[in-house]
């Protein structure tokens, strides 16, 4: 179990961590601010905070519910260092509001780091990384986990929204 929390780190520090903290470091340091956000500066404060609170709250439900890492299931040949997915769907604690709460906590993050910065270099990596986090959810991710448990994960879906909002 202890190495299953190891991987959970690694893993955390080494994907969302870039794509959530060093790339926008790396962004902001090489394109200036260029966006007058008309007094929402702190609004970046505002997502940024609740995104990395979600992101935490997501792999550390992944760890405890799932038995398992965020690492995406064709990362298998890295599992040695970032573990690999749970062998069931993990819809407990914040994945029973949102069904991909580490991408939405990165992208709240994003999106905070843009609005904090006031940097449209930034927000143009927002809105990207929204672009191919869509991508990988609908194209790799969901046929994959309806291959797994067809069942399960179809009622998955119709109690629980892809990003945010309620099922009727």
């Amino acid at each position: 179990m202890t190495m299953l929390w190891i991987r959970a780190a690694l893993f955390t520090f080494l994907l969302p961590g870039f794509v959530a903290g060093w790339a926008p470091w790396w962004i902001r340091s090489n394109y200036p601010a260029q966006l007058e956000t008309f007094g929402l500066r702190w609004a970046g404060w505002i997502l940024l905070a609740p995104g990395a609170a979600l992101l935490l709250a997501a792999v550390l439900t992944f760890v405890r519910s799932g038995k398992g890492t965020g690492a995406i299931f064709f990362s298998r040949r890295m599992r040695w260092l970032v573990g690999e997915e749970p062998g069931r769907v993990v819809s407990q604690a914040v994945y029973a509001y949102t069904r991909n709460p580490m991408y939405a906590g990165v992208l709240l993050m994003i999106l905070g780091q843009a609005l904090w910065f006031e940097n449209r270099a930034l927000l143009w990596y927002f809105l990207g990384v929204a672009a191919m986090f869509q991508f990988t959810v609908v194209v790799l991710e969901e046929p994959h986990l309806r291959r797994k448990d067809p069942a399960g994960f179809d009622a998955y879906t119709r109690r629980v929204p892809r990003w945010f909002g309620r099922r009727g």
